[in-house]
């Protein structure tokens, strides 16, 4: 039974013999599964060699021969088990889009949307019964320069909109995204009080933005956008004393600096 118990124990973990890729001397590690391993060392040391190198190595090469690639790289190791395919994020893979997440850097979300737009399964609108996409017929239509997908129900022949990847994403108009937020999870706003110093005209500098941002050629085309809306408006006054409008218009040119 303690044999049992010890094979056991050992499957549940990552098995590394001999791995002797870049700088690493012939080492043999078990790492866990289902945690969070961290690596660390100085530097030099290998540790993105044993994490890279050879462990991401080879659960990408074991993958892809399995479906048929062939000539993939191996490292330098007597053998490895109870590995299954990776993702790798690196520190130089970033993204300052705020809707970004581990799966949309990865491309697993695109992949999964794929799965429940030619898999997913519903119920027809009109004859009640369970479909599958894969199993009805699709039409696509061009209509005001975008395309419409349509599918057939394979029980009724009725006609409806195809759900596509489109209707499965949290940004998207299509995927129910939040009408406030557009998806960001949070509301952006402009802080009034921290933006314009109306006790100052704005050649004065109550824009602090405006200092570093080409200051007369702001103002100037404010003043233009002023006389366009027929706006009266003088020289060196406070925007305290401006009118609602000229303060909307204010920061109407503000944001679009962002």
């Amino acid at each position: 039974m303690s044999k049992l118990k010890e094979r056991g124990k050992l499957m549940s973990g990552i098995i590394i013999r001999g791995a002797r890729e870049g700088n690493l001397k012939d080492i043999s590690p078990e790492i866990p599964r289902d945690k969070l391993i961290v690596f660390t060392g100085l530097s030099g040391s290998g540790k993105s060699t044993l994490a890279i190198d050879v462990i991401y190595q080879e659960c990408q090469r074991q993958y892809l021969e399995a479906i048929g690639y062939q000539g993939i790289h191996k490292p330098k190791i007597d053998f490895i088990r109870n590995v299954s395919p990776a993702i790798r994020i690196t520190q130089t893979e970033s993204n300052k889009n705020p809707r970004s997440t581990v799966g949309t850097l990865t491309d697993i979300y695109t992949e999964l949307r794929m799965v429940y737009e030619k898999l997913g399964v519903r119920v027809c609108p009109h004859c009640n019964e369970v479909i599958s996409a894969a199993q009805c017929k699709e039409e696509v239509e061009k209509a005001d320069g975008k395309f419409k997908v349509s599918m057939y129900c394979n029980h009724c022949n009725y006609k409806m909109d195809k759900l596509t990847r489109t209707h499965f994403s949290y940004n998207t108009r299509e995927g129910a995204a939040c009408k406030t937020c557009q998806g960001l999870g949070k509301v952006l706003t402009i802080n009034k009080d921290n933006t314009v110093h109306e006790s100052l005209s704005l050649e004065d500098g109550a824009i602090d933005f405006w200092e570093q941002k080409y200051k007369e050629y702001q103002i100037s085309s404010l003043y233009n956008a002023f006389r366009h809306y027929n706006i009266p408006v003088d020289d060196n006054t406070p925007v305290a004393d401006f009118s609602d409008i000229q303060k909307s218009i204010i920061l109407c040119c503000f944001q679009d600096e962002f």
